[in-house]
């Protein structure tokens, strides 16, 4: 998954303007698929909750999605494009978030590690990035289209690997479940909390995904400086992922999000100040903070509150609303923003940061103690009894 988003992410664009397609047809292309992201990932994660084995879910979106986006390099034109993106990013990016929702489950269960496979992840996605732009060089942009199709049918592949996690309840229609897990993720207060917390420390990113880019090129800053600067944010979260179940264990979910939080308002507050120096290293260096402790944090307490009938649907809406809502309505923002103050956009994002370290001061630190498995009522007590406490508190992934 991580390897198909690796390339398509950045490199899409590029065989998208070799059909000719405009600026504003390529922005209206990658539009659709956000927009699906935040509309379908959290349907199909209710659609997941209602198989007997939740690994079958992601084993039909990855075909689903292999099969959509195989048609790439066999039509012509804005709207086909439109419609392949459209319909294998609704699949494929629901993909990620039950992926990581069942590895967290399994790592507080089994005792096993979450950060070091999600690392593998992260790899993935800067090795493709990197071997990618390499193959550009030497070919044609259809093969970021080739590369994306062979990385869809391999996850496909993948997906019969998976351990069995079974689902606790398939008797209820999907109507039904649909409605009281989405009435239940909005109306639990602890639960919506850690969504919107999240959200709102994830999407202030939205100004550095989209215009950092720009802005140092307008700071004098070379191209090759440029991708260093990413690279080294993505392998300091590598970093931390390898080595975060010892954090995690020491510090806890809410301490996570706290620290992501309080990293994310001095590291856009420090780039704001349009530094150019070997010091933006440094900065970089706290996206292991304010992407993958806020990241890690968000998912342990998502499951550490949700019923097992909203899982998938809690675990997919955290994506949807934090990568697909408030980041395009940050992204949207920061295009207003760098036209109009230049690098002093990051400080809204700050402040936006700010917004969400507040209100995670508020969180409940202990899990619930007994996952709630009835439909509508908020009844888990939240005092763990000791043994589940031990285990709590001994296993974070």
């Amino acid at each position: 998954m991580f390897a198909g988003t690796g390339a398509g992410m950045p490199y899409l664009p590029v065989w998208f303007a070799s059909h000719g397609l405009s600026g504003n047809d390529i922005g209206a292309i990658l539009a659709g698929g956000m927009f699906a992201r935040a509309v379908a990932s959290p349907l199909l994660g209710s659609w997941a909750d209602g198989l007997q084995h939740r690994g079958a879910a992601l084993t039909r979106l990855a075909f689903g999605a292999a099969f959509v986006y195989s048609f790439y390099p066999l039509v012509e034109g804005f709207w086909a494009y439109f419609l392949i993106s459209t319909l294998g990013g609704a699949m494929f990016s629901a993909m990620i978030p039950l992926t990581e929702g069942l590895a967290v489950r399994r790592a507080l269960r089994e005792g096993v590690s979450y950060g070091q496979p999600r690392a593998i992840g992260s790899a993935a996605f800067m090795l493709s990035n990197v071997v990618c732009g390499l193959l550009l060089v030497a070919y044609p942009p259809v093969v970021v289209v080739i590369w994306v199709i062979a990385a869809a049918w391999a996850a496909f592949g993948a997906s019969f690997f998976l351990p069995y996690e079974p689902t606790p309840d398939v008797s209820s229609s999907y109507g039904t479940r649909t409605w009281s897990a989405f009435r239940y993720v909005f109306t639990k207060p602890s639960l919506f909390m850690v969504l919107l917390i999240g959200a709102l420390i994830q999407s202030s990113h939205g100004f550095y995904y989209g215009f950092s880019a720009l802005v140092w090129q307008q700071q004098g800053i070379s191209e090759a400086m440029i991708g260093r600067l990413w690279a080294c944010g993505i392998l300091a979260e590598i970093a931390f992922l390898i080595v975060s179940r010892p954090i995690g264990r020491k510090i806890g979910a809410k301490g996570l999000i706290l620290l992501g939080g309080a990293a994310a308002v001095l590291r856009w507050w420090l780039l704001g100040m349009g530094p150019t120096g070997l010091e933006l290293y440094a900065i970089q260096g706290m996206h292991l903070f304010t992407f993958a402790c806020t990241h890690l944090g968000v998912l342990v307490m998502i499951d550490q509150r949700a019923r097992d009938g909203a899982i998938s649907v809690a675990q997919t809406l955290n994506s949807s609303i934090s990568y697909g809502l408030f980041l395009g309505l940050t992204t949207l923002m920061s295009g207003w923003l760098f036209k109009g103050v230049g690098a002093e956009g990051y400080w809204v994002m700050g402040a936006i940061a700010g917004v969400g370290l507040f209100l995670a001061l508020f969180l409940e630190p202990q899990a619930p103690s007994q996952r709630e498995t009835g439909d509508d009522e908020d009844t888990a007590s939240d005092v763990p009894t000791s043994a589940e406490a031990s285990a709590k508190t001994s296993v974070t992934p």
